[in-house]
């Protein structure tokens, strides 16, 4: 990862800048709604269907990828899949992404990422993990994915959006993460966001608003 090459005041300016920038012009009110009322659902025992399709919907603006004929059905078919993995799921919600090795995970990443992208498609997939698991899987969308991907130093020839490319984002967020975790700790506590998503914030900015950084 090149994004960040060392651990240094300009770079965490730069991070505290995205946040800033961020929460100044987002309005977070959806997110952590669908967020709260998705930690009080057993998995185990039901899945909270009406929650997931508006995380979707409304905060993820996934509606026209989901009105597609190739994901038609996605709903019962998630709602089945989850079924499935609840146990899996659930570790992964206890999870902090922050401490753990995440090596020790990659074929549950790698598996369950694919099951939910084969329904969903890679961004939804994503964004529907992350709500089961916000502590634990990081959020992209196609121009992070890009921007991750084209800074990622690799010998590999790794398929966009593929299990590979994704847990190869993981280990990319968790570059970012241990480098500069004092300031990504800070901005958590002021913001009141848990790390995981205040990463996804300066993802978000720096890679669809980085012009602004200079005014």
């Amino acid at each position: 990862m090149n994004f960040l090459e060392q651990n240094g005041e300009k770079e965490n300016w730069v991070i505290k800048k995205c946040v800033e920038k961020w929460s100044q012009e987002n309005d977070e009110f959806e997110y952590d709604n669908c967020c709260k009322i998705f930690s009080k659902n057993d998995i185990s025992k039901t899945v909270d269907m009406k929650t997931i399709r508006r995380f979707l919907y409304v905060w993820g603006r996934m509606g026209r990828v989901l009105g597609r004929k190739e994901y038609e059905g996605w709903e019962d078919k998630i709602e089945k899949l989850i079924n499935v993995e609840f146990n899996r799921l659930l570790e992964l919600r206890k999870t902090d992404f922050l401490l753990a090795d995440i090596r020790q995970f990659e074929k549950n990443i790698k598996e369950l990422y694919r099951s939910f992208a084969d329904i969903l498609g890679p961004i939804a997939g994503v964004k529907t993990l992350h709500l089961i698991c916000p502590k634990f899987f990081p959020l992209w969308d196609n121009a992070i994915a890009e921007a991750f991907r084209n800074e990622r130093i690799t010998t590999e020839k790794i398929q966009s959006h593929s299990a590979e490319d994704y847990y190869g984002f993981m280990k990319d967020v968790k570059e970012i993460m241990n480098r500069h975790g004092t300031v990504v700790s800070t901005l958590a506590a002021k913001y009141n966001e848990n790390e995981l998503r205040i990463v996804d914030y300066f993802a978000w900015w720096i890679t669809h608003r980085p012009i602004s950084l200079l005014y």
